[in-house]
């Protein structure tokens, strides 16, 4: 939709059950194309629990396009 990685500032991300998991590596990729470095990626379960990070500690030393 021609959307910018600077026009995103987080994601949530819903995990149904009661454990928490970080995004797998497939899903860490598209995260690395869409979102800035600095965003944040808030993960969630039915627990509550939650946990976030930044893109860049998802996935350090990324390929990105300028």
């Amino acid at each position: 939709q021609g959307k910018q990685a600077t026009e995103f500032d987080s994601l949530l991300i819903y995990m149904p059950g009661e454990t928490l998991y970080s995004p797998c590596g497939a899903c860490r990729q598209v995260i690395v194309e869409f979102f800035a470095p600095d965003a944040e990626i808030i993960a969630t379960c039915d627990s509550e629990s939650s946990q976030s990070w930044r893109v860049d500690e998802l996935l350090p030393g990324a390929f990105s396009m300028p």
